[in-house]
Protein backbone atom coordinates (compact mmCIF):
# COMPACT_ATOMS: atom_id res chain seq x y z
CA UNK A 1 0.00 0.00 0.00
CA UNK A 2 2.80 2.39 0.94
CA UNK A 3 4.59 1.56 -2.28
CA UNK A 4 1.53 2.51 -4.34
CA UNK A 5 1.27 5.81 -2.49
CA UNK A 6 4.91 6.59 -3.24
CA UNK A 7 4.38 5.71 -6.91
CA UNK A 8 1.31 7.95 -7.08
CA UNK A 9 3.14 10.88 -5.49
CA UNK A 10 6.09 10.38 -7.81
CA UNK A 11 3.74 10.31 -10.79
CA UNK A 12 1.98 13.52 -9.72
CA UNK A 13 5.05 15.49 -8.71
CA UNK A 14 7.66 13.94 -10.96
CA UNK A 15 10.74 12.20 -9.75
CA UNK A 16 12.67 13.72 -6.91
CA UNK A 17 15.63 14.22 -9.21
CA UNK A 18 13.80 16.60 -11.53
CA UNK A 19 14.20 20.24 -10.56
CA UNK A 20 12.03 23.06 -11.79
CA UNK A 21 13.91 26.02 -13.11
CA UNK A 22 12.10 29.31 -12.88
CA UNK A 23 13.58 32.09 -14.91
CA UNK A 24 12.84 35.68 -14.10
CA UNK A 25 13.76 38.87 -15.89
CA UNK A 26 17.40 39.40 -16.67
CA UNK A 27 18.78 42.53 -15.02
CA UNK A 28 21.68 44.36 -16.58
CA UNK A 29 23.88 45.30 -13.62
CA UNK A 30 25.61 48.19 -15.42
CA UNK A 31 22.31 49.78 -16.48
CA UNK A 32 20.95 49.43 -12.96
CA UNK A 33 24.02 51.07 -11.42
CA UNK A 34 23.87 53.88 -13.99
CA UNK A 35 20.18 54.42 -13.19
CA UNK A 36 20.82 54.66 -9.44
CA UNK A 37 23.78 56.99 -10.01
CA UNK A 38 21.57 59.25 -12.13
CA UNK A 39 18.87 59.24 -9.44
CA UNK A 40 21.41 60.31 -6.82
CA UNK A 41 22.71 63.09 -9.08
CA UNK A 42 19.21 64.44 -9.70
CA UNK A 43 18.40 64.83 -6.00
CA UNK A 44 17.84 68.39 -4.84
CA UNK A 45 17.87 68.49 -1.05
CA UNK A 46 17.44 72.29 -0.64
CA UNK A 47 14.37 72.29 -2.90
CA UNK A 48 12.91 69.28 -1.08
CA UNK A 49 13.49 70.96 2.28
CA UNK A 50 11.85 74.24 1.24
CA UNK A 51 8.91 72.44 -0.39
CA UNK A 52 8.50 70.30 2.73
CA UNK A 53 8.42 73.34 5.02
CA UNK A 54 5.83 75.03 2.80
CA UNK A 55 3.72 71.85 2.69
CA UNK A 56 3.93 71.48 6.48
CA UNK A 57 2.82 75.09 7.06
CA UNK A 58 -0.05 74.83 4.56
CA UNK A 59 -1.18 71.50 6.00
CA UNK A 60 -1.03 72.87 9.56
CA UNK A 61 -3.16 75.86 8.56
CA UNK A 62 -5.70 73.55 6.90
CA UNK A 63 -5.75 71.29 9.96
CA UNK A 64 -6.27 74.32 12.25
CA UNK A 65 -9.09 75.53 10.00
CA UNK A 66 -10.72 72.11 10.14
CA UNK A 67 -10.43 72.08 13.94
CA UNK A 68 -11.89 75.59 14.29
CA UNK A 69 -14.70 74.88 11.83
CA UNK A 70 -15.83 71.58 13.30
CA UNK A 71 -14.89 72.16 16.93
CA UNK A 72 -13.17 68.76 16.94
CA UNK A 73 -9.49 68.00 16.71
CA UNK A 74 -9.48 65.33 14.02
CA UNK A 75 -6.53 63.04 14.75
CA UNK A 76 -6.66 61.38 11.36
CA UNK A 77 -5.70 64.69 9.80
CA UNK A 78 -2.21 64.17 11.23
CA UNK A 79 -1.82 61.19 8.91
CA UNK A 80 -2.77 63.40 5.99
CA UNK A 81 -0.28 66.06 7.07
CA UNK A 82 2.52 63.51 7.30
CA UNK A 83 1.64 61.95 3.96
CA UNK A 84 1.43 65.32 2.24
CA UNK A 85 4.78 66.47 3.60
CA UNK A 86 6.48 63.20 2.69
CA UNK A 87 5.09 63.15 -0.84
CA UNK A 88 6.00 66.79 -1.46
CA UNK A 89 9.57 66.29 -0.24
CA UNK A 90 9.97 63.14 -2.32
CA UNK A 91 8.61 64.68 -5.54
CA UNK A 92 10.10 68.18 -5.26
CA UNK A 93 13.53 67.04 -4.09
CA UNK A 94 13.60 63.82 -6.11
CA UNK A 95 14.89 62.25 -2.92
CA UNK A 96 16.00 58.65 -2.76
CA UNK A 97 18.29 58.76 0.28
CA UNK A 98 17.35 58.55 3.93
CA UNK A 99 18.01 62.23 4.68
CA UNK A 100 14.82 63.11 2.77
CA UNK A 101 12.83 60.68 4.92
CA UNK A 102 14.35 62.07 8.12
CA UNK A 103 13.48 65.65 7.17
CA UNK A 104 9.96 64.54 6.23
CA UNK A 105 9.50 62.86 9.60
CA UNK A 106 10.75 65.94 11.45
CA UNK A 107 8.51 68.32 9.51
CA UNK A 108 5.43 66.12 9.76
Amino acid sequence: MEEKLDDAQEHLHGTEHQEEQVQGPVINQQKMEAYFARMHEEQNFPLGLVAGVVAAVVAAILWAGLTLTTGYMVGYAAIGVGALVGIVIRIAGKGVTSKFAIVGAILA
